[in-house]
């Protein structure tokens, strides 16, 4: 029977002695329990994405309001409200200086919160219409763009896109909604150019079915 107590004793606790411990784990609602708004401007800074805040000591420029239906990534997103300066309204055939340095474009993924990791990376581009100068890119993809909508790249398109176009490979890493799935079907559409009856001369493999849909919607 001695060996059936040892099996079946528990530990005990002296709640006397350990009182100011106990308190640590005891319930006790407060003024301190209730949950602590704080700025929201701050909280949006850290998860601004998309870095749609302006950069400080930039001269501020008419702002336009856009409350219906917008684009994102080829999903429609309704009531999102979008703020876009008249330069980035324009159309894709504005023409951008590229990057004269190095250290140019560091200063623009910096602000752009654009991180790489390699040697030798491609500088990114500011418009769609460097990749007309720069890589040759078909009048009718650049057509086709301002058509659907698309008028200022997103961050990852700015980066991923050259790095493609030069034949590198690549793993890219961005919230949803960021415009990935164009930063790697436009260099792919620029590879193709034109249709040809020589079978299967693309791959994408996605993980689920619903994101194969929705590619296959976007793209053909």
């Amino acid at each position: 029977m001695e060996i059936f107590k040892a099996l079946g004793a528990g530990a005990r606790f002296n709640k006397k002695r350990f009182a100011d411990d106990v308190k640590l784990f005891e319930h006790t609602p407060s003024a301190s329990a209730a949950p602590v708004v704080g700025n929201t401007s701050e909280l949006l800074e850290e998860i601004d994405f998309f870095n749609n805040k302006p950069a400080p000591g930039t001269p501020s420029r008419r702002r336009h309001k856009h409350r219906d239906g917008e684009q994102v990534d080829g999903m429609e997103v309704d009531g999102v409200e979008s703020d876009y300066s008249e330069m980035d309204a324009g159309s894709v055939s504005v023409e951008v200086q590229p990057f004269r340095t190095e250290q140019e474009a560091e200063d623009f993924r910096a602000q752009h919160r654009i991180r790489v990791y390699g040697t030798d990376i491609p500088r990114p581009f500011r418009a769609f219409s460097e990749l007309e100068q720069q890589f040759k890119m078909e009048r009718f993809l650049l057509d086709n763009l301002r058509k659907l909508g698309f008028k200022q790249p997103t961050p990852v398109q700015m980066q991923c896109a050259p790095i493609t176009l030069h034949g590198r490979e690549l793993m890219a890493c961005a919230p949803t909604g960021s415009g990935k799935t164009l930063s790697f079907v436009l260099p792919i559409l620029q590879d193709l150019r034109h249709p040809k009856k020589v079978g299967c001369r693309a791959l994408i493999i996605s993980p689920t079915r619903e994101l194969a849909q929705q590619m296959c919607v976007q793209v053909c």
